[in-house]
């Protein structure tokens, strides 16, 4: 842990992460959401040569307890390899391709931690598709764990000095803006998609889309508009199948209207903000979206590692330079940045990290997992009108923003990473046919969701399985 992060934040950490150890299941799961918004390395930590020990723990011990606490209730993964869902199986290969291509990478260390990433959110999918399926992700703590994701960026951004907030003075949690901002989006398309709200439900919303806004993330505010969208036209088809097209593109224009109110509002009363730098480019004529922010920067980064890829020889676009080499992009651009080098986080594109690190072995396995979820998602829709596949398509724009700007992989126990991996669980808690191969067949069959609707499930004594807000809270 750095000096600079408020010991306030070191005591949270520890507290909730006793919390996870005693308290129960269901409650030790919520606490992992909470202590995901907590990064004790601080915004300065060079992860080049060295391992933050608090972050380690948050990475590696913590998912494994609450791994066996939950398998102890809903059965072990099972250990035959042929009867895991083929997006499982994919995922298992790209960390196995991750770990042995670190053999042919110069950054050894920082290799070895995006394993650990990458095996953090195989585990962490395992127990929020448990958290999913005994009914444990409801409104009510979806609600609680805002409010509480909300407070703590209270606490953060006006009382401690925000450290996390850049030099912009951003509004977030003990963690990077971007990653608090597309946790708040994740809650807030939960919220929205999960069925009929309430006063508290409302509230919560209004506070999580000011908290997004407030946080400076350009394209969560522009996922925040399309998650409306989204979920106006979603919940329309959900009520009727037979649609026509002029229906669908008035539900449409219904769902933007609360956009157009949001960036009424940021131009009017934040006149400075990140977001407000977005809409005055859009309206000129003579500046273009490279202008924006930091997003020049990121071409620049693009260029050099496409220039790379075109110099290579055909074996190493197959099988790529190895995990983490995309530091090499970064230094080529000067040595200003091996100040503060984080092989892990270089890129900021993760379509072209998979091609420039692992080649095209790691590119196909990372669309084939993508394309999966899409898959399973318009599964579940299809056949159950699942509120958890709703969930997915309006969160999925944010998601493929992030994998194209951000560095999502190497955030597995960040906000990011644990919110996107919570809305995944709940595509696959939701689908028997696919999470029976994951989870062990003998405890599968008494607590497997029921397919003839969204609130039938079976279940042994205290297990519930997922089902509607209305009426959880």
């Amino acid at each position: 842990m750095t000096g600079h992060v408020p010991e306030l934040a070191f005591v949270l950490y520890t507290l909730a992460g006793i919390g996870i150890i005693f308290v129960e299941p269901r409650r030790a799961v919520l606490l992992y959401l909470l202590i995901a918004q907590i990064d004790l390395s601080g915004p300065g930590f060079e992860s080049y040569a060295s391992v933050g020990f608090a972050n380690a723990i948050k990475i590696v011990l913590l998912p494994l307890i609450l791994l066996w606490r939950t398998s102890r209730i809903s059965g072990w993964p099972s250990p035959k390899f042929t009867e895991w869902a083929p997006l499982a199986k994919a995922w298992s290969l790209l960390i196995l391709y991750a770990f042995f291509s670190t053999w042919w990478s110069d950054y050894d260390l920082s290799g070895l931690k995006m394993v650990g990433y990458l095996c953090c959110s195989a585990v962490l999918a395992i127990v929020f598709i448990s958290a999913w399926k005994h009914g444990w992700v409801t409104r009510k703590a979806l609600i609680l764990v805002g409010w509480s994701t909300i407070g703590l960026a209270v606490i953060q951004t006006y009382l401690l000095g925000n450290l996390f907030g850049t030099l912009e003075n951003r509004f977030t949690s003990f963690s990077d803006p971007q990653g608090f901002a597309a946790f708040c989006l994740v809650l807030l398309a939960l919220l929205l998609c999960g069925g009929s709200g309430g006063w508290a439900a409302w509230l919560t919303e209004g506070a999580l889309v000011l908290s997004i806004v407030l946080a400076g993330s350009r394209y969560a505010f522009v996922s925040t508009i399309l998650l409306f969208v989204i979920a106006i036209i979603l919940r329309f088809f959900r009520r009727r199948r037979r649609l026509k097209l002029r229906l669908v593109l008035r539900r449409a224009a219904i769902g933007l209207l609360p956009g157009v109110l949001l960036i009424v509002i940021v131009v009017r009363y934040f006149p400075s903000s990140r977001i407000d730098e977005l809409s005055s480019i859009m309206g000129s004529q003579e500046e273009s979206i490279q202008d924006v922010g930091t997003l020049a920067w990121r071409f620049m980064v693009y260029q050099e590692a496409l220039a790379q890829l075109s110099n290579r020889s055909s074996a190493k676009l197959f099988l790529g330079s190895g995990t983490s080499s995309g530091a090499d992009v970064l230094l080529a651009l000067g040595n200003r940045y091996q100040i503060s080098l984080d092989p892990n986080r270089s890129m900021h594109n993760e379509f072209l990290r998979a091609f420039y690190e692992w080649g095209a072995i790691g590119f196909c396995l990372l669309l084939f997992v993508l394309s999966s979820m899409v898959l399973l998602a318009v599964r579940a829709w299809k056949v159950g009108w699942r509120w958890q596949a709703a969930s997915f398509f309006a969160i999925l724009p944010a998601m493929l923003f992030s994998l194209m700007i951000e560095n999502v992989l190497a955030n597995a126990s960040g906000p990011m990473g644990v919110g996107y991996l919570l809305v995944c669980a709940g595509v696959f808690a939701v689908s028997p046919e696919m999470s029976s191969r994951m989870i062990s067949r003998r405890n599968y069959a008494s607590s497997a969701v029921s397919t003839s609707g969204p609130t039938a499930v079976t279940h042994k004594r205290g297990e519930h399985g997922p089902r509607q807000f209305r009426g959880s809270a």
